[in-house]
């Protein structure tokens, strides 16, 4: 008999993507989609749904979940996702598991990219390791001794809203100044437009040498602290624990 196979799901800010992945951490066959984030929670898990139904099942377990946070794992809770509209104390492994014929375990995106890399990637071979994902926002995850930190209620890892600019841009949780703010993919965007870059990727109208062109090179805003220089403390994320086309492929 096969080993057991697993159904390894991302749900980020951007793309849904589904995978039947095996123990030793083979991917067998995979499908994405952009994700619906601005239409409900339901609307989500009804695309991983979608996608299960669309991979081969043969030999699946069990499904592995993980969002973006923060979340509270132990009772499947997606507590205020600011990239998700609508996870916001909203029950997602019992959503999935209404929708799905397997157990659901749920998991901090950081927390599982980063064990993924200490187990089958660039961390393996090491005792202790720091992963930063950097995408629709900015996670981490903390291996120290070859364990998996998840820190007070899960809260571990949850760098991208530190403050690190104080007085700068606003974030999507409402502070100003995280990391997530300035560093994470629609933030470069945002600047890239600022700068000058229509959609945030295409680039600007030749700029020609001082004194021989018609503009100036565009400024990119610079952050500053907020008067008297003092850093704010972080901002307190526990405290504020308040069918779509798809590109498949198989290797």
């Amino acid at each position: 008999m096969a080993a057991p196979r697993a159904l390894a799901v991302d749900v980020g800010g951007t793309r849904v993507r589904a995978a039947v992945v095996t123990r030793q951490g083979r991917v067998l066959a995979r499908l994405e989609a952009p994700t619906r984030a601005a239409d409900s929670p339901e609307a989500v898990v009804a695309q991983v749904a979608d996608l299960a139904r669309r991979l081969p099942a043969e030999g699946i377990a069990v499904a592995g979940v993980c969002a973006p946070g923060p979340l509270d794992v132990d009772r499947g809770m997606a507590l205020a996702t600011p990239t998700i509209a609508g996870f916001r104390d909203f029950p997602l492994r019992a959503a999935l598991a209404d929708c799905l014929p397997w157990p659901v375990h749920l998991e901090h995106d950081g927390h599982a990219a980063a064990w993924g890399e200490w187990r089958f990637g660039a961390g393996r071979g090491t005792q202790d390791m720091v992963y930063v994902t950097l995408s629709t926002g900015i996670g981490a995850g903390v291996v120290t001794g070859g364990r998996l930190q998840r820190g007070h209620r899960g809260m571990a890892g949850h760098a991208g809203h530190m403050t690190v600019a104080p007085g700068g841009p606003v974030c999507d949780c409402g502070n100003r100044g995280c990391w997530e703010a300035i560093a994470s993919g629609p933030a470069f965007a945002a600047r890239a437009r600022d700068a000058g870059f229509a959609d945030g990727r295409s680039p600007p109208a030749p700029l020609s040498r001082p004194g021989r062109g018609t503009r100036a090179s565009p400024t990119v805003p610079q952050l500053s602290p907020p008067p008297g220089g003092a850093m704010p403390p972080p901002w307190p994320c526990a405290a504020h624990w308040p069918r779509t086309s798809a590109s498949a492929s198989r290797t």
